[in-house]
């Protein structure tokens, strides 16, 4: 699939996804888009476009594997969550993702952990993370945690 849209992403030279581990070192960004499990698209996604039209530096892409989502079981059915196949497929999502990027002049960042902590580790003072907004409450509940760890850093979450 072809961009339709050239993204400005800072470029983090690396051939497998960028560990959280090793952005430390590097200035903070002034913009970021956390890529969700349930919207992994560069075309067509309308809250990546604001993050990289709001941007002045370049956008810093970021997944997180979140425990509460790979790890976790159904509080309706009580399974896990995240099967085999489907979490095969996400990494498969994931890895079409990082090659989309770096096809594009930039690198993913991968990172696991409670999506606050990983996002309070890579933001700072003035940094804008933007995301796709959800509708489910467990989700809802990860950005209002986001949010609330981001304000603290003096960071904003930006839903489009």
């Amino acid at each position: 699939a072809k961009m339709g849209h050239k993204m400005n992403v800072h470029k983090i030279p690396a051939s497998t996804p960028t560990p959280l581990s090793q952005t430390r070192a590097r200035p903070t960004p002034g913009t970021v888009y956390w890529f969700r499990p349930s919207d992994l698209r560069l075309d067509d996604n309308p809250p990546l476009l604001a993050a990289c039209a709001s941007a002045s530096s370049g956008v810093l892409p970021l997944f997180i594997f979140d425990p509460s989502y790979t790890g976790a079981t159904s509080p309706l059915s009580g399974r896990r969550r995240l099967g085999i196949r489907r979490a095969a497929f996400l990494l498969e999502c994931v890895e079409d993702l990082r090659r989309r990027i770096v096809a594009g002049g930039g690198e993913l960042v991968v990172a696991h952990g409670r999506p606050e902590e990983v996002l309070s580790e890579v933001a700072g003072d003035g940094t804008e993370v933007y995301c796709q907004a959800e509708v489910a409450s467990e989700e809802r509940g990860a950005l209002r945690r986001a949010r609330a760890a981001l304000e603290g850093r003096g960071a904003r979450l930006v839903e489009a």
